[in-house]
């Protein structure tokens, strides 16, 4: 058997046959105004001290009020950090 074979035919996807057999529904993370799709991988670029751990923090907030998980991961501010952003969106949400 070739790498192909091994490799990469158990990856392979008919794209049409998909589509001919019709797509699955498409479902969202609950609170992201469906721009989040569960399972997907996003990578968001942009420069340092912009406001990416903010906003993803503030989306957070909307998953987890609309009944969804939430898990933060962060290697920089620490929880000290995130507690404070926390307090201020809630109190800046009532």
């Amino acid at each position: 058997m070739s790498f192909t074979d091994d490799v990469l035919k158990p990856a392979l996807v008919d794209l049409f046959e998909l589509i001919d057999e019709g797509l699955p529904e498409r479902t969202y993370v609950p609170g992201t105004a469906g721009l989040i799709i569960p399972g997907k991988k996003y990578l968001v670029a942009a420069p340092k001290k912009v406001g990416k751990s903010l906003a993803f923090l503030v989306v957070a907030i909307d998953v987890a009020l609309a009944g969804g998980r939430v898990a933060i991961l962060d290697r920089e501010n620490g929880a000290d950090e995130y507690a404070r952003r926390l307090s201020d969106v809630l109190d800046a949400r009532h």
